[in-house]
């Protein structure tokens, strides 16, 4: 069974992905040695095995090791699936603590330095027929004051409002193919008063290829627009509120005539967050107007 199964990016999720949640190698490198002992290479085992994507220091990764770790390193195989041959090839990962390096078959991918934000590597060059090892690096000196560690405790134990540290990988590993013409993002802004959704999507598309936007609710086709700027009607529009969070859903897609070459699915709501001023003169944010 796959930890954390779910696709780890709901607004914005295509149809082909494969989650690297679940076994892997790992290893403790505390003198921050592994490059020069090759670690990176593929043919190198490491020593102990993690459940990804929990850290090493909670009880799921099955390793559960408190004290300070100033270097890690994770190792799996890989056999790319066949629905991603002949297309551009990436790795995701949700968050890693905190200075991470990325290999596949012992060549560097790429660098992402910060504990909390996602990175993506293009991998496609670095993969070969058959297996491919994937290397995750990740250093963490938490007390030499050069990174931020919020509350991650400076001490062996917790104390305080301060608790124990998340070292390496804490968020969902997953890959993905997307083909040369393809969607990078998009924008939704509800305009609650006019009762319309203008969606702004930047794609890489190529001479005749088609944009187009559809907006669900309930599963059922409401609006529709083709274009990279589109503002649609949202008939009887359900508008987001604590009371009722409704959220409708979003597909985009690239369409090169009757072939649909790249397809996201998404969701957003109707709700519209303003500030007004009360009859004292204090500043009040209002949600759909009230």
């Amino acid at each position: 069974m796959i930890p954390r199964p779910e696709h780890p990016f709901p607004q914005f999720e295509r149809r082909n992905w494969l989650n690297l949640n679940g076994d892997w190698q790992f290893e403790i490198d505390h003198g921050c040695t592994g490059r020069e002992r090759g670690l990176q290479q593929p043919e190198r085992e490491l020593n102990d095995r993690i459940i990804v994507p929990f850290c090493p220091e909670s009880r799921l990764s099955g390793v559960e090791y408190k004290d300070f770790m100033a270097c890690v390193w994770y190792r799996r195989t890989v056999t790319i699936p066949d629905a991603f041959l002949g297309q551009r090839v990436f790795l995701h990962i949700g968050a890693c603590d905190y200075r991470t390096e990325a290999f596949v078959n012992g060549q560097s991918v790429g660098t992402h330095v910060g504990g909390y934000t996602p990175m993506c590597f293009e991998i496609t060059a670095a993969l070969t027929e058959g297996e491919n090892v994937i290397t995750v690096c990740a250093e963490d000196a938490t007390r030499s004051g050069l990174q931020p560690a919020g509350k991650q405790s400076p001490q062996y134990g917790s104390f305080g409002c301060f608790y124990t540290r998340t070292t390496g990988i804490w968020q969902t590993v997953w890959m993905e193919p997307v083909p040369a013409a393809h969607i990078n993002s998009y924008e939704a802004v509800a305009d609650v008063d006019a009762s319309t959704l203008k969606v702004s999507v930047d794609a890489a598309v190529e001479e005749g290829d088609i944009v187009e936007v559809v907006l669900l609710e309930d599963g059922e086709p409401v609006a529709k627009a083709q274009g990279r700027e589109v503002t649609l009607a949202v008939p009887s529009a359900r508008l987001w509120s604590p009371a009722s969070p409704y959220l409708y859903d979003l597909k985009i897609k690239v369409l090169r005539g009757d072939v649909v070459v790249d397809e996201v699915k998404g969701y957003t709501a109707m709700r519209e967050i303003g500030v007004i001023r009360d009859k004292a003169g204090h500043k009040r944010m209002t949600l759909n107007g009230e």
